[in-house]
């Protein structure tokens, strides 16, 4: 009644036997294969299924056995005919690591015959054969025809490579798979000890980020090869089952983080340091989303989600060339390659049946490949960038140590120059002494003569002539002062022509550590602009500013810049400090006056910098709003070339 049946029910189907030939193998059979989508479970009894849907059977669409991501039941019927004159054996190469849930039936003599029953929480001992892909052997004697009835469920993509093959071309298949492998991993390997190394050698932490990428990125491919279930965890299937996602999850994070220490996003591009990090954030979501509610949809998701973290990694990248970064310029290329394969990837697993899921898997894995090894020379070009910077920061540092020779003997000259004005000073204490005795003299004579007046004895010639004396005794002292005033130069006479970057450099120099021993960020925004003044005032202008504003800033930074004006040059000095009221301003520009009490200092930094500004001819204007920071400004004339000498 059973093989009754099953005539009735085979007349029903439209589908053609394969004709197998002894040591061959068949690889491109989709066509031969007839489908149904249903819920029946794949541990449905294949008569049942053969009963219940063998009229739905129809042939398979597209050039691949790929039904995108789908939870229905999905049952493939193959017939066939060993056309050889001798019983055979053949492999049913089902190439894919792992299903949710699968089962292969063949009809033999009469009856269905189970050659495979896998599932989620079968151990890898569980499978016919021992090998990385699903596979099982079969038997057909000579000339019998059979058939294969496959019933598969999966929470990942439903493709399934299925190849038919002999005992010889099964062998030889393994072995190509192993070479390949072999390649792949021996060249992650090299990769991966050259990070290793340099990182152990250099303890620069961007070699532990691409070290940490790539082994990602080598485990998520072992993972997918289905060496991970053979050879890690062959005894944890619910975990295998699971692990494509946590895994691809992994090298997108591992990438974001290579990729903003590399560039360094966070200091040199803010906007793309947002992104990376929301990208970061998206692919923990991702993994509890697949841990809480289900993993199929999410997988999908994290195809779309690694195309995009790709494609702003690379946009990063490439800002950073523009920037003037070059040592970007293979870490964009790398991205170029993965970005192409995350795009191909994406698109095969959307549209399912167009591209086999295996040439995307290949491009992945060459991607990889090219990807590290493009940040590996990434890296070389940074450190030889870190080189030539550090060789000219030394060549910088001799200018500094140059200059600071120079600024010390003018600091002698000058101390020198000091001794002497306090020498002076002490011989003008000594001239005004004897000027007091020489006054005093004709003052006593004046009063002796007064006394000897008419009425009292004294003469009008001799208080006249000590007047006279006294007049010209003092008259003598003013002209000695007003010629000393008039040889000393005036605060115009010292203002000549001089870049405002100069005076930028220095203050940033001067104040870059003690901003940072604040945690503090010291900005400065180069200018190209000439500016008339006094070069050494200026300096004593900003660099009173630029403390205050550290003084005075609890957290944030301080920001140096210019801004042109038609005719003149405005110095800026901003910070995110506490800010200060109107009544604030007006008291702190007085001397000895101190926003804070418990604060270091004499409260004299403001008045000077007024009294400066007033000296030199500067505009300076103070705008603050209380709780918003501060914002310094003193505007200079620019420079043009009927200020230049000559």
């Amino acid at each position: 009644m059973r093989v009754l049946l099953w005539l009735v029910l085979a007349g029903a189907l439209p589908a053609q036997a394969l004709e197998l030939q002894a040591d061959r193998h068949y690889r491109q059979v989709h066509g031969d294969f007839l489908f149904e989508l249903n819920t029946l479970p794949v541990d449905t009894h294949p008569a049942l299924v053969r009963e219940r849907v063998a009229a739905q059977f129809a042939p398979v669409p597209g050039q691949q056995l790929d039904f995108g991501f789908t939870a229905r039941t999905v049952w493939l019927f193959l017939p066939l005919s060993n056309h050889t004159r001798q019983a055979s054996t053949w492999v049913l190469a089902l190439n894919t690591r792992f299903m949710n849930d699968i089962a292969v039936y063949q009809w033999r003599s009469g009856q269905w015959q189970t050659l495979m029953r896998n599932s989620e929480n079968s151990d890898f001992g569980d499978r016919p054969l021992d090998y990385r892909h699903l596979a099982v052997d079969f038997d057909l004697d000579a000339g019998e025809d059979s058939e294969l009835l496959i019933g598969y469920t999966s929470r990942g993509t439903s493709y399934l490579p299925v190849s038919i093959e002999s005992e010889q071309s099964f062998a030889d298949m393994r072995e190509l798979a192993v070479a390949r492998s072999a390649g792949f991993y021996t060249a992650a390997a090299l990769m991966f000890l050259y990070g290793l190394f340099q990182w152990l050698l250099l303890g620069n932490r961007i070699h532990l980020h691409y070290i940490l990428y790539l082994g990602a990125a080598v485990l998520y491919v072992f993972h997918m090869d289905g060496l991970s279930f053979q050879y890690l965890w062959p005894q944890l299937p619910g975990w295998n089952a699971f692990a494509a996602l946590p895994l691809g999850l992994l090298i997108n994070v591992a990438a974001a983080s290579f990729s903003r220490h590399f560039l360094q996003t966070w200091r040199t591009a803010p906007r793309f340091d947002r992104v990376i990090v929301a990208i970061m954030w998206a692919c923990a979501l991702a993994l509890l989303w697949g841990v809480l509610v289900e993993d199929q949809q999410v997988k999908r998701v994290g195809f779309w989600l690694s195309s995009i973290g790709a494609a702003v990694y690379l946009a990063a990248g490439v800002n950073a060339l523009l920037g003037g970064q070059r040592f970007a310029r293979f870490y964009v290329a790398g991205w170029i390659g993965i970005c192409s394969a995350a795009v191909v990837s994406s698109l095969v697993h959307s549209f399912p049946g167009v591209l086999p899921v295996a040439l995307a898997f290949e491009v992945t894995k060459a991607g990889i490949l090219f990807d590290a090894l493009m940040f590996g020379m990434a890296m070389a070009d940074q450190a030889a960038e870190v080189r030539r910077q550090r060789d000219a920061a030394l060549e910088r540092e001799m200018r500094s140590l140059a200059e600071q020779a120079r600024t010390r003997n003018a600091l002698q000259a000058a101390q020198a120059g000091r001794n002497d004005a306090l020498r002076l000073a002490r011989e003008k204490s000594l001239q005004l002494a004897g000027a007091s005795h020489d006054i005093r003299q004709p003052l006593a004579a004046l009063k002796v003569a007064l006394a000897q007046m008419p009425g009292s004895g004294g003469s009008p010639g001799d208080a006249l002539e000590s007047v006279a004396y006294l007049d010209a005794l003092v008259s003598g002292y003013l002209d000695n002062a007003r010629a000393e005033h008039a040889a000393a130069p005036s605060a115009r006479e010292l203002q000549e022509p001089f870049p405002v970057q100069l005076v930028l450099d220095a203050v940033t120099r001067m104040f870059s550590a003690e901003a940072g021993d604040k945690g503090l960020r010291l900005r400065c925004r180069p200018s190209s602009a000439q500016v008339v003044g006094d070069p050494l005032a200026t300096v004593r202008i900003v660099s009173n500013l630029v403390k205050n504003a550290i003084a005075h800033t609890g957290s944030g930074g301080v920001l140096i810049g210019c801004r042109r004006s038609p005719g003149h040059c405005t110095i800026c000095v901003a910070d995110s400090g506490g800010g200060m009221d109107p009544a604030q301003r007006e008291r702190l520009q007085r001397a000895f006056e101190q926003g804070d009490e418990s604060r270091e200092g004499h409260g004299l930094g403001l008045h000077i910098v007024n009294s400066l500004c007033r000296r030199e001819g500067y505009d300076f204007t103070l705008d603050s709003v209380a709780g918003a920071g501060v914002i310094a400004r003193v505007r200079l004339e620019l420079a043009t070339g009927r200020n230049f000498p000559g």
